[in-house]
């Protein structure tokens, strides 16, 4: 288990050190500024502890980012002790599915101290006698080096244990409270240097990128209306403003939207249906066939088919369209395909899903039941594509509804057992809450939400541009304002 704890740096050192002894099998690692969560939810953790007081940004503002950050992670919340505001901040986090919560001085009230809320959700511990009866009957995961063979019970001797454990001496969690020394509490909020046990992304190991073959990646549902089209074009935009040479090809032959995305006048019989049957020049018809949007340089478009009047299935014969994406892939080092939904039915895609480099398996958690998710990857492997090359985007998330680990296990269930547990797909991606702002900027050729380097369209598109050997950079973050509306908070650069 893995478990970042992010707070001011002298109460993350001890909390670490205490928990490190009653949890030895455990990682525990430490993030001493808001800067640096972005970094730590690409490695997602299982547990993150998230202090109301971690400095670099207001802990209100905060809120919003963390569960779409942390999706599949267990977070715990520590607020200090009883005021107005600490009422307020548990009340604005409830709003964002963030219930798990610890107060009072550390290791907290009773019954929901820290080292319970490592394993257990504040409504397994505060929900009754019948949940607590489970949390006691699970007690002995929690390990104890002087009486591991003991029954422990949580109102009992466990807390006494943790209240042992956790005696803070040195520092305890006791914050300055408004006014106290003539300062607020905003004024407390110092930021200290950054953390030197993270790595910069320099030091990431890059597969270098062979400049005569790119990278080809699939973007697939099994479902229509799951924001795949609006998925290819904001992964494009976002490869192209980072200094990227991209290529979009819209395979979707019976409902083409590329074009149409990116406000592009294609004329009929200038789609990708003109290069059916040809086998002379076809470097060259290719080449006349991309369209660049006007506000994106770095991309280029082959439309989909602009005659509706020609039957999807009978343009390519097997082979053709494998050759046109082989020239394509020896152009850029990213091409990303758009395809139909029930793919599998689609005789022209067999030969896409086998050149594949990485296919991206959208999942609309609004549209989705869990055994449409078990019946998704049954449908990539008939296409022949391996478990390894998968990764799964969770669209129109919401962390009230599915969680996203529930969603992975949904997915692998439909491999067999044998497959190893280490390439079997994860989500990459929540992206993103706020999917009517998508939809309204889509019908304007805009893409939504890269303007913020911590959204989760910048964590799909650095896992894309790492498997092309390449270095993803986002743009800067804005600085935000902090309490008050002062901006006295800034984010570090």
């Amino acid at each position: 288990m893995i478990c970042v704890i992010a707070a001011e740096a002298d109460v993350a050192q001890v909390i670490k050190k205490n928990l490190g002894e009653m949890y030895p099998d455990w990682t525990f690692e430490v993030c001493t500024d808001a800067a640096e969560l972005d970094k730590w939810s690409r490695k997602r953790p299982d547990v993150l502890v998230l202090s109301r007081f971690l400095p670099g940004e207001d802990a209100w503002s905060l809120l919003p980012d963390i569960p779409v950050m942390f999706a599949a992670t267990h977070v715990v919340l520590l607020v200090g002790e009883d005021s107005e505001q600490t009422r307020s901040y548990i009340r604005k986090a409830a709003q964002y599915g963030l219930e798990n919560y610890v107060s009072g001085t550390l290791p907290g009230d009773r019954p929901y101290t820290l080292p319970i809320a490592l394993q257990y959700g504040r409504a397994e511990v505060m929900g009754g006698k019948s949940r607590r009866n489970k949390v006691r009957a699970r007690q002995d995961s929690i390990p104890d080096r002087k009486s591991q063979n003991q029954n422990i019970e949580c109102d009992d001797r466990l807390q006494k244990q943790c209240l042992d454990k956790l005696s803070y001496q040195c520092c305890l969690y006791n914050p300055p409270r408004p006014g106290q020394n003539g300062q607020d509490e905003a004024q407390t909020m110092t930021t200290p240097a950054w953390g030197s046990f993270l790595r910069s992304e320099d030091d990431v190991p890059r597969q270098k990128w062979n400049a005569q073959r790119g990278i080809l990646v699939v973007v697939t549902c099994n479902k229509g209306g799951a924001g795949k089209t609006t998925t290819v074009a904001t992964l494009a935009v976002a490869l192209a403003n980072a200094d990227m040479e991209v290529i979009a090809v819209d395979t979707d032959f019976e409902g083409p939207d590329l074009e149409t995305f990116f406000q592009l006048q294609v004329e009929r019989g200038r789609g990708i249906e003109a290069l059916a049957g040809r086998t002379k020049s076809l470097e060259l018809l290719v080449e006349q066939l991309l369209l660049t949007p006007e506000k994106y340089p770095n991309l280029r478009i082959l439309p989909g088919p602009a005659d509706r009047t020609i039957l999807p299935e009978t343009l390519f014969r097997p082979g053709e369209l494998a050759d046109i994406l082989d020239i394509l892939v020896g152009w850029a080092p990213v091409v990303i395909v758009d395809t139909p939904p029930n793919f599998w039915t689609k005789p022209w895609l067999p030969d896409v899903f086998n050149m594949a480099d990485l296919v991206i398996a959208v999942v609309d958690q609004s549209q989705f039941t869990m055994e449409d998710i078990r019946r998704y990857a049954p449908k990539l492997l008939q296409m022949g594509v391996r478990p390894e090359k998968i990764r799964l985007v969770l669209n129109k998330f919401l962390p009230r509804l599915h969680n996203p680990r529930k969603v992975e296990e949904a997915f692998c269930s439909g491999f067999k057992s044998s497959v190893p547990r280490k390439v079997l797909p994860c989500v990459i991606a929540t992206i993103p809450n706020d999917w009517d702002a998508h939809v309204l900027k889509g019908y304007k050729g805009e893409a939504v939400g890269l303007d913020d380097a911590r959204s989760q369209w910048h964590h799909l598109a650095a896992e894309v541009a790492a498997e092309a050997g390449q270095r993803y950079v986002k743009p800067e973050q804005k600085a935000k304002k902090g309490l008050l509306g002062l901006g006295f908070l800034r984010r570090r650069k």
